[in-house]
């Protein structure tokens, strides 16, 4: 692949983030706002912490969007691409599951977008290793409360504290390490095949565009030589059209002349006959004489 088909490649896969990511956090900031208008988090201290989180997170995608159409390289675009996902887009995904208490809830969930972007967008070894730390970060979310050293905060009053399970923790910390990394490598393949594909389709594409320019060239070639017979069969019709209209006026001329001549030669012929009948008429006059 040259640099400008890799250019070319990195620069749509991610574009093809840009709206879903900001379409997702602005739909989840509408949800965490109502909620808190509508007083279903009213009990909750750290909505307003997670809904600066939010903001954040938006404009920083908004940001990085901006961002990635000033560059030229496709190195540079990949490496803003890993710093982004892992320093901004995993960080604020972790502390919002984290203030939202999503260890004990479906939190792991929202692990996913940066796993899914990164395994679009990054090539394998750069999105394994975002896989490998989403799980990292995702086992840290989880060990740290269950350990003590960072507080709890709880979203539902379950009863009972399952972030204190030993079982429920390792079986979580297992479980989503394993689904991070089987989806990212599925999104990496697929988006690989589709990368080829792609790669494959452009190429055809040329090569089709290549066959069309040099059709044209052939055509316009024959239709220039086409014009160049027909200007000189133009030419040659002309030239031959004069030389028959000289031909007939020599005709012409030739026909007067034989004509005067015919003219000419009849009134001999006549006075010849005059000039015998005379002579004969003096024979017989000259006879009985």
């Amino acid at each position: 692949m040259t640099h400008r088909e890799e250019f070319k490649d990195i620069l749509a896969r991610v574009s093809a983030t840009f709206l879903p990511r900001e379409v997702t956090l602005v739909a989840f900031l509408a949800a965490v706002f109502l909620m808190k208008l509508t007083g279903l988090l009213s009990f909750y201290e750290n909505v307003n912490l997670i809904l600066s989180v939010l903001s954040f997170y938006l404009l920083s995608a908004f940001a990085f969007r901006m961002l990635v159409k000033k560059q030229t390289k496709a190195k540079t675009i990949e490496s803003l691409y890993f710093f982004y996902d892992v320093f901004i887009e995993l960080l604020s995904i972790t502390a919002i599951v984290y203030l939202a208490g999503g260890v004990e809830w479906m939190g792991s969930v929202f692990f996913l977008f940066p796993v899914v972007y990164a395994s679009i967008v990054l090539p394998r070894k750069k999105a394994l290793a975002v896989c490998a730390l989403t799980t990292i970060s995702y086992a840290l979310l989880v060990a740290l409360p269950y350990s003590g050293l960072v507080p709890f905060h709880a979203y539902f009053d379950l009863g009972f504290p399952l972030y204190k399970n030993f079982k429920y923790v390792t079986n979580n910390i297992l479980l989503a390490g394993a689904t991070f990394f089987g989806i990212g490598v599925a999104a990496n393949l697929f988006t690989d095949i589709l990368k080829r594909k792609s790669v494959e389709l452009e190429r055809i594409s040329e090569a089709l565009e290549e066959q069309k320019t040099t059709l044209e060239i052939k055509v316009r070639a024959r239709t220039e030589e086409l014009e160049d017979l027909s200007e000189n069969l133009k030419d040659k019709v002309k030239e031959r059209t004069m030389e028959l209209e000289e031909r007939k006026k020599e005709l012409e001329v030739k026909m007067e002349e034989l004509e005067k001549f015919n003219k000419l030669a009849t009134g001999r012929e006549l006075k010849m006959i005059e000039l015998k009948e005379r002579l004969k008429a003096l024979e017989e006059k000259f006879n009985k004489g």
